[in-house]
This record gives C-alpha cells, structure tokens and sequence, in this order.
C-alpha cells in the first residue's frame, strides 16, 4: 500500500509536492487534484519542500539507513499547436 510520508504546498497554493514510501516524488495542480508527473528516485522519500519560485524541489530519502538528498529542478514548457486552415 503506498503511503505518502511528506508533503509541500507552492507559495502560491498551485501546486503541492508529495513524497512517499513506494520511492517517488510527485507534483499535484492543487486547482483539480490531477497529477502532473512523477519522479521515481528509488528511496523512500521523507522530507520533500519546494523553492517560492517552483523551481526547484528539494527532497531527502532513505534507502537501507542510508539518506540520500535528492534536488530536482522544475523545467516548465509549454507547447504550441498550430493549427493551419
């Protein structure tokens, strides 16, 4: 069963960071509660917090006693479609 062991809300409240048991930190649209990706680091994730400009999250793991830090940075695109007529 996945247990989600830590989680951070964006400054702005759009977006909340989860950490969780199965190894993954997952980003949330805090508007409709849909998931936007997933990160699979392979540690049980048990601190997770996020910088005011959603650029960067920053993530602490364990893995066997081990702990592991863990920084992602947050890459936004956005992509246009052109529709020709």
């Amino acid at each position: 069963m996945l247990q989600v062991w830590c989680t951070a809300i964006s400054s702005d409240n759009e977006i909340a960071v989860s950490g969780s048991s199965d190894g993954t930190i997952r980003l949330w649209r805090m508007k409709n509660g849909s998931e936007m990706c997933v990160f699979q680091c392979g540690v049980d994730i048990f601190y997770v917090t996020m910088s005011r400009d959603k650029g960067t999250i920053v993530a602490l793991g364990d893995m066997h006693g081990a702990r592991k830090l863990i920084m992602l940075q947050v890459v936004r695109t956005k992509i246009k479609k052109i529709v020709s007529s």
